[in-house]
């Protein structure tokens, strides 16, 4: 059985900041993920924009997820929407990865990749071990600390935490979207008129169905095009398990041959569009939320409540992408503005599973209820809830204990110390 005092499950933009954070603190952290590149759905999920860093011209996120950006954006690998501080930026997937690489292996992260999480053996309080599928066989895995950055909660579920997922009414669970990139098209050639007649005879005759773009009715056909495809349409992913997904993927692929098909039919200019890359998953915008010592409701986020334990901002809108009823246009969202003067946080108790010892929560799968959560799940937020999970760990295994008894000023204090953005 491999031991180490810290192990990180997942190596999205939360993971990713995690185990660098903890690592550069003097933690021997081992960071495991199922695919082989870092990222998540930064970059294996084909969404490389992380959202909102800044809000009304001051920078809300920042620390290791920021340096990331920052190395990027110095490469000439990511570009800023709009003038610095950049509330948004837009990545290059394959640099991006390279770069985590770097950052990762520069602060002492071992890594362990193509290796999916199987199962979890608990007692009491107490993750005793978690199994993973390697291609030599199953690995055994032991730590004093376990930080689930899985984005489905597998580590926190596994172990038989406690969790919430979907609407408590009617059980509904966002769509999710399968990633992909199209080319071999004029873009510069191509009349937003002359593409909406196009789509809606497509829509008519069946050729394309509701949902190919989920943005019908929201958004110009011309960005379908514009964005070379990335996360447009939705798939329905309604729980966690091989079955669903399954089914998320099949219809994900229906769903970019119908594009692709009816582009290369139907638009002059684009006779010769090919598709140059699809993802090997449909990524899921929601699914368990692990309940924490803490919990986020949609009126914390809105009035922006401040905590003692504030370890991070978030700054992005509720976003509810919802079924569309029979008939319906594909594209159904109830969100929330926000103001830049009022800018949410998190508090590091959302971070902290109730039932365990030893074991921290961070990205979208965190302690809160399904609106707050539309909006902390995307990247940027994660990449601060990941920092602070990181340093959390390393507070704690400095002076061992209880995680639920962690001291939240030392870990405020510490992520200071390493150029993160800390609530009042």
């Amino acid at each position: 059985m491999i031991h180490y005092p810290l192990i990180v499950v997942g190596a999205g933009p939360a993971g990713f900041c995690a185990a660098v954070a903890a690592a550069r603190m003097g933690v021997k952290t081992l960071l495991v993920e199922q695919y082989g590149m870092l990222g998540g759905a930064m970059t294996v999920g084909g969404v490389p924009y992380p959202m909102c860093f800044a809000a009304g011209g001051r920078q809300v996120i920042a620390g290791v997820g920021w340096e990331l950006i920052e190395r990027l954006l110095r490469g000439g690998w990511a570009r800023g929407r709009g003038e610095r501080p950049y509330g948004c930026v837009d990545l290059d997937i394959a640099m991006t990865a390279c770069e985590m690489d770097a950052m990762a292996q520069e602060a002492g992260v071992a890594l362990l990749l193509h290796c999916k999480l199987c199962e979890v053996r608990a007692q009491g309080e107490q993750i005793l071990e978690a199994r993973f599928a390697a291609p030599e066989g199953l690995i055994s895995l032991k730590a004093d600390a376990w930080i689930d950055a899985t984005g489905d909660g597998s580590l926190a579920y596994l172990a038989g935490a406690a969790f919430e997922m979907g609407d408590a009414r009617t059980h509904e669970v966002q769509p999710g979207s399968l990633g992909f990139w199209m080319d071999g098209y004029d873009l510069h050639a191509m009349q937003e008129e002359t593409l909406q007649e196009a789509f809606q005879r497509g829509r008519k005759t069946g050729k394309l169905i509701a949902g190919d773009y989920y943005g019908e009715s929201v958004w110009p056909v011309l960005d379908l095009f514009a964005g070379h495809g990335l996360n447009k349409n939705h798939v329905d992913i309604p729980d966690v398990t091989a079955h669903s997904r399954t089914k998320a993927a099949l219809e994900g692929r229906e769903r970019i041959a119908r594009v692709l098909q009816w582009a290369r039919e139907s638009l002059p200019e684009a006779r010769g569009i090919y598709g140059a890359a699809i993802c090997p998953e449909a990524w899921p915008r929601e699914s368990r939320r692990i309940l924490g010592m803490s919990y986020v409701t949609a009126e914390d986020y809105r009035q922006a409540r401040r905590y003692a334990d504030g370890i991070c901002h978030s700054y992005y809108p509720m976003d509810v992408h919802k079924k569309p009823a029979d008939g319906a246009p594909a594209f159904e969202l109830e969100t929330h503005t926000l103001s830049p003067d009022r800018v949410p946080s998190i508090p590091l108790g959302a971070l902290v599973a109730r039932d365990f010892s030893h074991l921290l929560v961070a990205g979208r799968c965190i302690s809160g209820d399904r609106m707050a959560q539309s909006a902390y799940r995307v990247q940027a937020t994660c990449m601060g809830m990941g920092h602070a999970a990181g340093v959390a760990a390393a507070v704690r295994l400095a002076s061992p204990g209880d995680m639920r008894e962690v001291d939240a000023q030392a870990v405020r204090q510490a992520l200071r110390a390493q150029k993160a953005v800390v609530p009042d």
